[in-house]
């Protein structure tokens, strides 16, 4: 979680989470899966390339078929070089493998599956840098890509109230 993505209010739900585990009669502890940095990244390229892949003749006949935002990821998504892919599915091999050491450790892996609260909906917007591009398609994307990306065991807790 200290990867400088993470808002604080949800690392401290987090947090808390652990804590009431812990006073419950749990061991907590802090561990370390390097590659959950890029696991984010790394399921974006993997799954939406795939989905590119499956709606391609769809996509290419019928685009208005496609809500904007959805549209606008697949076509991009479809220009990812086999290169990038692929590089992605080696580090996805070697993120399951550190997963699969700590799992040797210990029985549970608590982290957020999100990184940050849930958004107010906003219309969809221009994407017009760099940073535009990494809070539309990865930030809103869930933290839980590590479980899902690894087929590793998950389960979702939802930490705070919803109104």
């Amino acid at each position: 979680m200290e990867d400088g993505h993470t808002h604080p209010e949800v690392q401290r739900a987090v947090c808390k989470a652990a804590s009431v585990l812990e006073e419950l009669g749990a061991r907590v502890e802090e561990c370390s899966i390097p590659l959950v940095a890029d696991a984010t990244v790394v399921a974006v390229v993997i799954a939406d390339t795939d989905e590119a892949f499956v709606h391609r003749e769809r996509l290419r006949t019928i685009p208005a078929g496609y809500e904007q935002a959805i549209r606008r990821r697949l076509l991009a998504a479809s220009l990812v070089p086999i290169e990038v892919y692929r590089e992605a599915t080696r580090v996805r091999a070697l993120l399951r493998a550190q997963m699969e050491e700590v799992f040797r450790r210990l029985d549970v892996l608590i982290s957020p599956t999100h990184l940050s609260p849930a958004p107010k909906l906003e219309p969809v917007r221009s994407i017009e840098s760099k940073e535009d591009a990494f809070k539309f398609f990865m930030l809103r994307r869930g933290g839980g890509a590590p479980a899902a990306l690894t087929g590793g065991p998950a389960a979702v807790v939802v930490l705070t109230e919803v109104p």
